[in-house]
Parts: C-alpha cells; structure tokens; sequence
C-alpha cells in the first residue's frame, strides 16, 4: 500500500458539525499499515461509544484507479447481528481523492441513538471492487476483525481500523406538566392537558397512564411546549391517578409526572319530605302522623 496520505484529509479529521463532536477516536496511521477490502471480504471494527447519539463515522481508506466498486458500510449490535443503519458508497464518490493515497472518507449516517458504555461495530464489505482501509493497533475499547466468506468463513481478529466517530449528548424532555381538575362528579367529562418542554426543541411524545385497568397508550408527535388535551370520564366513586411521561425523537424519556383525582360518592336526594310539607300544609289535622314519617 502506498505510504502518501492526503494532506486534504488531516484538514478535515478535526471538522465537526456545529451539534456534533468527536467521540471515538483512533485517528494515528503510520502512512503503511493497512487490510485489505475485496470482493464480498468483510472488514469490521468494535467501539465503546461514550455520547449518545451516534451522527457519523471517518474511516481511512484507500482506493485503486483500476477497480470500480461498492463500499456498503454499517452500524451494527454484533459482528453477525443485523445492522442498525447502512449506507453504501461508490468510486465514483471518491473522485476528489487520488488514487493509491490514504484519505479520510466521512459516512454521514441518519443521527441514531446508542447505548453509552455497550459495544457497537462498524462493518465494510466491499462489492465489485478493491480497496484498502489503514490499520493500528492502538484503540483500547474494541478490536478490529476481519471475515473471508471464501476460506476461512469465520471471523478473526485483527488490526485496528484507523475511525473516528461523531456524536452528541442527547437530553431528555423535562418532566411533563398536568393540568385539569382534581376533584370530579361520576360519570362527568373532566378535561386535562399535557405538555412538556423538550431542551433541545425537538418534537416530543407523551405516554399516558391513567391507572384505571386501560392500557396506557403513546400520543404525538407534538411540537416542544404545545398542550394537548384529553377528556376523562370516570364512571365510579374512587380516587385516580393520571401519570404522564415524555419521549423525544431519539427516544430519551422524562420523568413521570402524576396528578391524583378524587370523585366522591353522588349524594342521593329523597323527594318524601317534600312531599310531606306539602300534606302538612294542606292537611294540618294529620301533622301528628306525616311528623312521625319524617
């Protein structure tokens, strides 16, 4: 493999989106090492991320002027588990680098949440095509790995692969705001809503429990801060609880928060002693008796 690397890239290995930093990375190559990546051969390295929304991953690779090909690259929970996003990408998208020369190439994968802390592998496999992708032996949170399909059909460890990867903190929404009535009659509509406020503006969704035997049940998407209203309908005497928690759009959840409600017993009116009154008026002679009724 040539030794050159691409005085473009080193500018690029520091570039980051305005909400997106480094996370992992294994950036140093000695300007030789290296593995190579051929047809339906299998390159794969593990990571430990420490941010919880994975946006992007370099990796420093090596393209031959004569081979035209497909690099399908992906994020997945295991060497042999299904990917959890993928992306491909062709020669012909590496035309502004030279041939035979290291360069950093960025996948730009959809923003995706990961759990900090638990492993992850990036796996490359190339498609009519041959490419070569630098290696160390310097990462200490994972191992590099390599799979032949044709001979070995097992994976293998093996050098480090030279990646960088990119994500940001994610915080969850605040805890949730019920408003509505505390107190209610049987069998009455009582309205309440629901808001909460998501620190970064994203979009939130609402998980409501009312704790009556239902089946509490997901609503939304809703904008950060918007109300929604819910209308509640208890057919017995007792005391609720309404419980709300919030979600955004990677998935973060907020505390619960809960609003208790007492409806009372209906008081039951008897219209005898109106009807007595009534007697009494008309009938005083028979006082004695309607007062022992009443």
């Amino acid at each position: 493999m040539n030794k050159e690397i691409n005085d473009y890239s080193r500018i690029n290995l520091l570039d980051s989106l305005p909400d997106d930093e480094i996370d992992q990375n294994n950036s140093f190559h000695d300007g030789e090492s290296g593995n190579f990546l051929g047809p339906d051969q299998y390159l794969a390295q593990s990571f430990i991320p420490s941010k919880p929304i994975l946006t992007r991953v370099k990796l420093l690779i090596q393209k031959y002027e004569e081979h035209k090909g497909i690099i399908e690259f992906s994020i997945n929970n295991s060497l042999i588990g299904d990917s959890i996003v993928n992306i491909s990408i062709h020669t012909d998208d590496l035309s502004e680098f030279n041939d035979y020369e290291f360069f950093w190439y960025e996948f730009d994968i959809p923003d995706i949440q990961v759990n900090t802390g638990e492993e992850y592998f990036i796996v490359c496999i190339a498609k009519e095509g041959n490419f070569g992708c630098a290696t160390n032996i310097l990462y200490e949170k994972g191992d590099g790995w390599g799979y032949d399909p044709i001979d070995d059909k097992v994976w293998l460890k093996s050098e480090d692969l030279c990646f960088i990867t990119y994500g940001y903190g994610n915080e969850p929404p605040n805890k949730p705001i019920i408003d509505g009535p505390t107190t209610g009659k049987v069998n009455s509509n009582l309205f309440y809503t629901f808001s909460a406020i998501e620190p970064e503006g994203e979009d939130v969704y609402f998980y409501i429990d009312i704790y009556d035997g239902s089946i509490p049940w997901w609503v939304g998407p809703f904008e950060s801060g918007e109300e929604y209203t819910l209308g509640i309908n208890w057919g017995d005497e007792g005391t609720y609880l309404i419980g709300v928690k919030a979600r955004d759009i990677h998935t973060a959840e907020s505390e619960w928060a809960t609003l208790e409600i007492s409806i009372p017993k209906n008081k039951t009116y008897s219209s005898i002693p109106i009807i007595l009154n009534w007697a009494i008026e008309r009938f005083p002679l028979l006082q004695p008796y309607f007062s022992y009724l009443i």
